[in-house]
């Protein structure tokens, strides 16, 4: 995983909207987005200078889907715990046959991440880290979400022996949520994911 792979997953494919098939630099700020999702990294500009020379589409102010109010919710998070997101994912995917969704229900003391299918629910569970200050403020919350863009703001830590993974939602609604992964060796990439409607 590096930095230009990480941010290629959220670039648009859409050959209508070509001001999202790039990535944007916005000083030592760089961002994608296809308008559902969004991942941004903060790193030096010069060290991808000559990918970015030439874009001059316009691009979205992406500064305006961050939560402005949130909890934070901090979970240990590595190689073993995204091979199960990624059987999830396939689970719901066999399912309809189309875009995988799944949930991610927030409570007092952990995360449970579920994808439900007709015949079975498959669901795992991640203690939340006990030094977090915000989870005791938190309420349940549950969202609803495509698995596969969880998959991709998460995947710096496909291969990690040790990483965080740190959630931020806005408590009490299906709210977007925001992905922090920290590898020690890459450093932290970020995410914006969209919900979906939940047909509960």
């Amino acid at each position: 995983m590096n930095t230009l792979d990480f941010l290629n997953k959220a670039c648009s494919k859409d050959a209508y909207r070509p001001n999202l098939a790039r990535i944007y630099k916005d000083k030592e700020t760089l961002v994608s987005t296809d308008g559902h999702r969004l991942h941004y990294v903060r790193t030096e500009p010069s060290e991808l200078r000559g990918y970015l020379d030439g874009y001059d589409g316009e691009f979205p102010e992406y500064k305006q889907v961050f939560l402005t109010e949130k909890r934070e919710v901090h979970l240990s998070f590595n190689s073993a715990a995204y091979k199960k997101l990624k059987a999830l994912s396939q689970v719901a995917k066999t399912e309809n046959g189309k875009t995988p969704i799944g949930t991610i229900t927030l409570n007092d003391d952990f995360a449970i991440f579920e994808a439900k299918t007709i015949d079975m629910l498959a669901s795992f569970v991640i203690n939340r880290e006990k030094s977090n200050p915000d989870w005791n403020t938190i309420e349940q919350t549950k969202i609803t979400l495509n698995l596969v863009y969880l998959l991709d703001a998460l995947s710096p830590l496909e291969r990690a022996t040790f990483g965080k993974l740190t959630l931020g939602v806005n408590p009490g609604t299906n709210s977007l949520v925001e992905t922090t992964c920290h590898v020690p060796s890459l450093g932290l990439y970020h995410g914006v994911i969209m919900p979906v409607k939940s047909k509960d």
